[in-house]
């Protein structure tokens, strides 16, 4: 069993691949600092040595760094259980005052690279007729924010791409999951003066995928929407 993680060295990304890897799956893990990178996947093969590890420093963002990851992925492990669209950045800005570019980065960072990690496995997954693929979303996925314009554009397509998947496999028994978390106490904010106590932890947000994962075969858990007690966060 594999599971392709994106911005795997970090918050929900680096709990997700710890979850997987006290399952018994071998890994695919991708982030864009390398060093961080090596650290983990030696942390990893420490604590699970008989699991199976590849990782490889990516932008996301590009689609030849996706494409090389992939093909990486496929010519070491062949087949993929799991894919989890974890990468992503969070920047404010009004559409009519942004700075130039910032549209084009979001897009890229947290849509374009789902499609670019996901689609090369399809065919197989289609095949095999199992799979899971999660999308980590946002709540602005479904309450945009105009302060933060271009993260919502982008979070809502991210959604938007997570139901149109979810429906194109759904005959092939392969299951897709968006994630809709409110504030999760990740790097993200950090420097950051809020009390990130009173956010989600990114253990919630594993604990939630571990569990749609894990239901039985003639259930699909299509969106969950998960939020801190404190609705300002």
């Amino acid at each position: 069993m594999l599971a392709v993680i994106s911005g795997a060295t970090k918050g929900i990304g680096r709990a997700v691949s710890i979850a997987f890897a006290e399952m018994g799956f071998d890994l695919a893990l991708g982030a864009r600092n390398q060093e961080q990178l090596e650290e983990f996947k030696l942390y990893l093969e420490n604590t699970f040595p008989k699991i199976k590890i590849l990782s490889r420093a990516t932008d996301f963002s590009i689609k030849d760094e996706v494409s090389e990851f992939t093909k990486a992925i496929k010519k070491k492990f062949g087949s993929v259980d799991v894919i989890i669209n974890n990468v992503g950045i969070y920047a404010t800005g009004t559409i009519s005052n942004e700075e130039e570019g910032l549209f084009e980065k979001q897009m890229q960072t947290n849509l374009y690279s789902a499609y670019y990690l996901t689609r090369p496995f399809l065919e197989e997954m289609k095949q095999k007729k199992k799979g899971h693929i999660f999308n980590i979303c946002s709540i602005v996925s479904k309450n945009v924010r105009k302060d933060a314009a271009s993260y919502s554009i982008s979070k809502y397509a991210m959604l938007g791409f997570s139901k149109v998947l979810a429906e194109e496999m759904r005959e092939y028994q392969i299951k897709v999951t968006a994630i809709i978390p409110g504030a999760v106490n990740t790097s993200s904010w950090d420097g950051i003066d809020l009390p990130k106590e009173e956010f989600i932890q990114p253990k919630d947000i594993v604990d939630v995928i571990i569990n749609a994962y894990q239901m039985s075969k003639s259930t699909l858990v299509e969106e969950i929407i998960i939020r801190p007690f404190n609705t300002n966060y």
